[in-house]
């Protein structure tokens, strides 16, 4: 009977050291989940300092637009940073919300960590809530490929199955096509002239044949509206074109529209 109840209370006893170890945690050894108050720098621990939302949830990289913060426990006299770079403007709008004026990005893009920190050091932090955008695009110099005359339709697509994308551009007034081989780098291998029969007014590149490989098709007009396909051989060359139907267009789309 002794026995039993030793094996008892020592498990008892077991169980209670076990919990009490997992409850506690020394300062430094805490890792907070996003939302959660962390402690602070003298160790007080939390009490309730929480961030909720941020809106708007984007701002420019330039900074400069006003942000608000709701939460709860917030005070007066509080700092905001935004990617550790402080807010130079932040009013207390009531327990539950502080306004910053959001501050230039430190060259960071996309999801950034939000803190806010009181007078007496406690910090709130999430990192899920707000992300820069870029304030100004920019682009590289233009450059020219040259294709047959006066094009205008184009459309980009992998012909050859090498995963880069090739441009194939219709030209109206010489009724051709010009095939591109892209090279993955932002440019093309000098263009191969394709003959339409007709003017071209409309081009999509679909796969029509389901072979994996992409076809072309091209609507024209003169000497009477059709549409043609060009189907794809999957290395960048076309077979023979194949009349579809007596139609004029501008603007193609295709995709699988009976779920065959």
């Amino acid at each position: 009977m002794w026995d039993n109840l030793w094996r008892k209370l020592g498990s008892g006893l077991l169980m209670a050291s076990v919990g009490l170890g997992l409850g506690s945690c020394s300062e430094g050894g805490y890792l907070p989940d996003a939302g959660k108050t962390t402690p602070s720098k003298d160790g007080a621990g939390f009490d309730g300092l929480l961030i909720e939302s941020v809106s708007p949830a984007r701002g420019p990289s330039s900074g400069g637009i006003k942000v608000a913060i709701r939460g709860r426990r917030f005070e007066s006299g509080s700092r905001i940073s935004f990617a550790d770079v402080d807010s130079a403007q932040v009013s207390l709008t009531g327990e539950e919300e502080l306004t910053a004026l959001l501050p230039p990005s430190p060259g960071k893009l996309g999801l950034v960590e939000v803190k806010v920190r009181r007078p007496d050091g406690k910090e709130a932090i999430r990192n899920d809530l707000f992300a820069y955008y870029p304030a100004q695009l920019s682009f590289g110099m233009p450059r020219s490929f040259n294709v047959d005359n006066k094009p205008s339709r184009l459309a980009l697509g992998d012909l050859n199955g090498d995963s880069k994308l090739d441009l194939v551009v219709a030209s109206h007034s010489s009724g051709s096509l010009s095939i591109l081989n892209g090279k993955g780098d932002g440019s093309f291998d000098p263009f191969r002239r394709v003959a339409v029969s007709g003017a071209p007014t409309g081009l999509l590149l679909s796969e029509v044949t389901s072979d994996r490989a992409l076809d072309v098709i091209v609507a024209c007009d003169g000497g009477g509206a059709s549409m043609w396909m060009f189907a794809g051989k999957g290395d960048g060359t076309l077979l023979s074109p194949r009349s579809l139907v007596s139609a004029s267009a501008s603007v193609m789309a295709g995709g699988d529209v009976n779920g065959v």
